[in-house]
């Protein structure tokens, strides 16, 4: 059994724990999370999507939180020797509870520097989350240092964790899934403004890459929760290595589960709530710039007055040591061009934007060649609405009809 190395946690003791392997037959992860949690509350939310379904073998568990009742700005933090063996699946599970009075905000998970897990908590109730993260099982090696940010917007009550990882073992006779073995922390939650949009730091990827992928979270807090309502409304994430852009991300229009009509995410939420998903884009063709040390920056355009944007990311990548350095053969990105249209009676935009670029570069005999082209539309709508309140015409109540379409080719 690994032993534990060190644990700090912040604003609430805790503990890491492992569990050894039984004889018992496995129980369906889901179910363990809703047997944890107490019963006096409500199942306040549910994932739609399929849930992981982990193989046939015991895992062995670690336990990062179990009942850590959190108040406003809460982390969990601490380290773990990670188990040794050959994993077929690494899942992992998040049971929360709200009480009191509370609202919606966001929770992640950090792994040795790296994001693995996004989400937005309901504002009651309990939830239970399975994330299959064994694509960084690269980080699970030695020491593992872990956060997780508990939802904090709390005005009287708190959020309650149960956190833990699985180790399920490859099955006999079977070979462990082929995962990337070099993952680098790229911004690791780095807070961007009006007036501070963009940020850097310093990579070195191995000359000896197979394959890149590039991993993004992007979330806008403040006036640009609902930036697609918002004049304008364009918003662009860009990479750029060494000033030169390699990936543009549209983001998606993402509603938190207590967002425009809190009434409307019983018991399902809104798409991608409860485990949102990182962006992903393949810059294999980018490896001819990315390989060796760079200045890596991230960009939001269009950045709102009063309004934040949290920026996580990280380089997943296949390396071997007879791989030959990459050769950049070509480069080309243009864009974004906008185009705004404005009625002249309200200040409500319509606008449209293209954006185009394509890449590639050889390894070896192999050339590997990236083009995408990107849309962008959004048409906002005004519609007055007049009423009568003792016979005197009140023209203060409207309604803001947005429609946001966008519109992504990659």
């Amino acid at each position: 059994m690994a032993s534990l190395l060190s644990l700090l946690i912040f604003s609430q003791l805790g503990f890491v724990s492992f569990a050894q392997p039984s004889e018992s037959p496995p129980v369906h992860p889901l179910n363990l999370a809703l047997e944890d949690a107490p019963g006096d509350l409500p199942l306040s939310a549910i994932i739609a999507s399929p849930q992981p379904v982990p193989p046939n073998t015991t895992p062995t568990v670690v336990t990062l939180a179990a009942g850590a009742v959190c108040r406003p700005e809460c982390t969990i933090s601490g380290s773990f020797a990670a188990p040794s063996g050959s994993w077929a699946m690494i899942l992992l599970n998040y049971t929360g509870e709200a009480r009191g009075n509370v609202f919606d905000s966001a929770y992640s998970l950090f792994v040795n520097g790296v994001d693995v897990f996004q989400g937005t908590s309901p504002e009651y109730g309990r939830w239970s989350v399975l994330k299959d993260i064994t694509e960084y099982t690269a980080l699970f090696k030695g020491t593992v240092n872990f956060v997780f940010h508990v939802p904090g917007a709390i005005i009287q009550g708190n959020f309650t964790t149960w956190l833990s990882i699985s180790f399920y073992p490859v099955p006999k006779g079977e070979t462990p899934p082929s995962e990337p073995n070099v993952i680098l922390p790229l911004w690791s939650g780095v807070s961007l403004t009006q007036s501070s949009p963009s940020a850097t730091l310093s990579v070195n990827v191995p000359y000896s890459t197979l394959n890149a992928t590039l991993e993004l979270y992007a979330y806008g807090f403040g006036l640009d929760e609902f930036w697609y309502t918002n004049e304008p409304s364009f918003r662009d994430v860009i990479v750029s290595v060494d000033s030169k852009p390699i990936a543009s991300v549209l983001p998606f229009p993402y509603i938190n589960t207590g967002g425009i009509d809190l009434f409307a995410w019983r018991p399902i939420t809104a798409v991608f709530t409860l485990d949102d998903p990182a962006y992903r884009l393949d810059v294999t063709p980018a490896l001819g710039l990315l390989e060796g040390e760079h200045e890596l920056s991230v960009q939001v355009l269009n950045i709102f007055p009063a309004s934040r944007w949290i920026i996580s990311g990280a380089l997943l990548l296949y390396t071997s040591p007879n791989t030959p350095p990459a050769k950049q053969v070509s480069y080309s990105f243009n864009g974004p061009v906008v185009a705004t249209a404005t009625n002249p009676s309200f200040t409500y935009f319509n606008q449209t934007a293209n954006i185009s670029y394509s890449y590639s570069s050889k390894i070896g005999d192999n050339l590997y060649t990236l083009e995408s082209s990107q849309s962008f539309a959004n048409n906002q709508t005004f519609n007055q609405i007049l009423g009568e309140h003792n016979g005197l015409r009140n023209d203060a109540h409207s309604d803001h009809e947005h429609r946001a379409r966008i519109l992504t080719h990659l």
